[in-house]
């Protein structure tokens, strides 16, 4: 029997149902352990705290640098620093002699010579490359202090003191080589010839060190030999303070840190030119006499100087080595000044 014509196209209809709705994912925060890229969590790194060789001067666990003219005092620094060291590591250069110089400067300064460690120079020893061969010889020796006299000696052979990829290179391996160790590392350098050129060559000599202290000779008279901060990043910045290189009979000098000092004298040691030293003693001379009669404007010291040929500069310095009272008037560009002899 043939099927029905119409029942096939009769659709059986089934009834809908509602979609139940998929559950939106909840927004809530993650965890921090889920959502922290590579690298720790600032309550997962202990806080330290500031641990001197040299208190307020020299940081343990740090890269500072010593700057210095020749015959200023940064190797007699040095070896004071040698006696407040446990078993110190010396690179030297070809600069001195050891046994002219080298040994005769720690003995005078009381270390005991047979817990100092000097590197063979002839080893040849450059950074970055030889940061592994350094640490280990921290480690195996129990330094606490590590010197580099000078350090621009143990640059690579292949950069220089403009190099700043070279220069950052050296710098990075020895603050981590610090860091790491918990020692001291000095390294010592000459300014440029610029006396406002503390750090020469590349700006990473003064980039990457935390501390920078200039030590200072200056012939006078009278003669003075002063250590202030150039660069300090950590804790309270030290004041200048003078030094004496005291003598011994048949030994070298021994480091003698003194008082502190204004920061006049210092900013004053630190003119090496003599010409502008020869300007600065004229106008300590001059500034007596045109302000013995009192309070004067400071434009017309500047006058009186220009007819002497010296420069605001010059005479800034000098009253600044004076303490010459200063006195505002007034406000904006119609302000006056006033100088005064102190005491007055």
């Amino acid at each position: 029997m043939l099927p029905d014509p119409a029942s096939s196209h009769k659709q059986t209809l089934t009834p809908k149902t509602k979609k139940t709705p998929t559950p939106k994912k909840s927004r809530s925060k993650q965890t921090p352990s889920k959502c922290v890229p590579p690298g720790l969590l600032a309550t997962d790194i202990k806080e330290s705290v500031v641990k001197w060789l040299l208190p307020d001067w020299i940081p343990t666990a740090s890269l500072t640098l010593l700057v210095g003219r020749p015959g200023c005092g940064k190797s007699s620094l040095s070896a004071l620093l040698c006696s407040l060291a446990i078993r110190p590591l010396l690179l030297t250069g070809w600069e001195e002699s050891l046994s002219l110089t080298t040994i005769p400067r720690l003995r005078a300064h009381s270390v005991p010579l047979k817990e100092v460690c000097i590197i063979d120079p002839q080893l040849a020893w450059t950074f970055p490359g030889s940061s592994k061969r350094l640490l280990e010889a921290v480690r195996q020796w129990g330094s606490s202090l590590v010197v580099l006299d000078p350090i621009d000696a143990y640059l690579d052979v292949n950069t220089n003191a403009n190099d700043g990829q070279g220069v950052r290179g050296m710098l990075q391996e020895l603050v981590l080589i610090a860091a790491t160790t918990g020692c001291a590392i000095i390294g010592i350098r000459h300014p440029g010839k610029d006396p406002n050129n503390v750090c020469c060559g590349s700006r990473e000599w003064a980039a990457v060190p935390r501390t920078i202290i200039e030590v200072m000779h200056d012939d006078g008279p009278p003669e003075k030999r002063l250590i202030r901060p150039y660069k300090f990043s950590l804790g309270a910045r030290p004041e200048a303070r003078a030094f004496t290189l005291v003598p011994q009979s048949g030994s070298p000098p021994v480091f003698n840190l003194g008082d502190i000092v204004d920061r006049s004298e210092a900013d004053l040691a630190a003119v090496t030119d003599t010409v502008e030293r020869s300007k600065i003693d004229r106008a300590l001379e001059l500034l007596p006499l045109i302000l013995s009669e009192g309070e004067m404007l400071a434009k017309e010291v500047y006058a009186m100087g220009e007819i002497e040929k010296l420069g605001d500069r010059v005479l800034d310095k000098a009253a600044a080595r004076m303490k010459v009272t200063r006195r505002r008037e007034g406000q904006g560009a119609s302000h006056k000044v006033w100088w005064s002899l102190p005491g007055d």
